[in-house]
């Protein structure tokens, strides 16, 4: 298992990856001016209820997230395809390792490259932020903290990827990957009009498919206590379980 996903995670030193991550550098640059998400906004449709700015999420953060989110779909969708199509995968499990290390070496190894990418953009955005950005809005500590805690967002969404992938092909898996996420995302937007409208029948069934999509709003919501961010990490792993 751990061979499989270092042999997944050496992807990394291949040319296309240290272009894409040379540009996620100077993106980062970029986006180190930008400000924070409107707290208000994120905690109604949230359902939080709270306009509290500590521990908000800053626009650049969710950028890159989504940019790394991007990458684990498309390298997930392609990985298990790609052995399938030439074989590896029948090599792979001729040696005493089970389908199930297979998949967790492949995820694990995903998740990673994914993980490196978006530690590395956000620090370099926050450093930009401080050092090279002075209009900027100063951040404590623990707003930069909360910057990084966002990348948990990727522990299901690369698990969700990686299990499609082993069923379709990998054009297919990719644009089946990005529909489901992009419907995970609209999702949460039910509770929001089933409090509108929660007197009409058609909103109480509409409420029975919400609860097969994880809430990946969560991830981007304003937490200003430790004990959100622990929540926040069990979340993410129990949603990568189901």
């Amino acid at each position: 298992m751990i061979s499989i996903a270092y042999l997944t995670y050496l992807r990394l030193k291949e040319p296309a990856f240290l272009v894409l991550m040379a540009i996620g550098m100077l993106i980062s640059y970029w986006l180190g001016g930008l400000g924070m998400v409107d707290a208000e906004i994120v905690s109604r449709a949230s359902l939080l209820g709270s306009s509290n700015t500590q521990g908000t999420v800053l626009l650049g953060t969710i950028l890159l997230a989504f940019l790394c989110g991007l990458i684990n779909i498309f390298n997930a969708a392609t990985e298990i395809p790609r052995d399938i199509s030439t074989r590896m995968i029948a090599i792979y499990l001729s040696k005493p390792l089970d389908r199930t290390h297979y998949l967790i070496g492949k995820y694990l190894g995903t998740l990673g490259i994914g993980m490196t990418a978006g530690l590395l953009w956000i620090t370099a955005m926050l450093v930009s932020r401080v050092f090279l950005h002075e209009g900027a809005e100063s951040l404590t500590g623990a707003d930069m903290v909360r910057q990084y805690l966002v990348l948990l967002y990727l522990i299901p969404v690369t698990a969700i990827a990686v299990g499609i992938s082993c069923y379709f092909s990998d054009v297919l898996a990719m644009i089946i990957c990005c529909a489901y996420i992009v419907c995970c995302f609209a999702a949460t937007l039910v509770p929001v009009v089933f409090n509108i409208l929660s007197g009409l029948l058609f909103m109480k069934i509409l409420m029975v498919p919400y609860h097969f999509f994880p809430n990946l709003l969560y991830y981007f919501q304003p937490y200003d206590r430790a004990s959100s961010y622990v929540q926040l990490a069990v979340y993410a792993l129990a949603t990568c379980l189901l």
